[in-house]
């Protein structure tokens, strides 16, 4: 068997089978001590900001860059 932990920021979508983690995916503290928490095997990353047109020249593209940066290093060293 396995475990699924995913995370969401505003609306708890309590409906679908995994442990829900309230992560603000943007704040390293929080991201870090989600990591620690957990302590994953594996990590599918699917946050993005993707909303067209608005995503091609959005500066939300470089916190999110920035954030799954650190999303992969805290993984790699948990």
């Amino acid at each position: 068997g396995y475990e699924v932990h995913a995370t969401y920021n505003k609306n708890n979508p309590s409906h679908l089978p995994c442990h829900w983690h309230k992560v603000n995916l943007l704040r390293d503290d929080e991201v870090k001590q989600f990591i620690y928490d957990v302590q994953p095997s594996h990590l599918i990353h699917l946050a993005w900001e993707a909303a067209p047109p608005a995503c091609y020249v959005s500066i939300n593209n470089y916190y999110w860059l920035k954030s799954s940066i650190s999303l992969i290093q805290h993984f790699t060293t948990c």
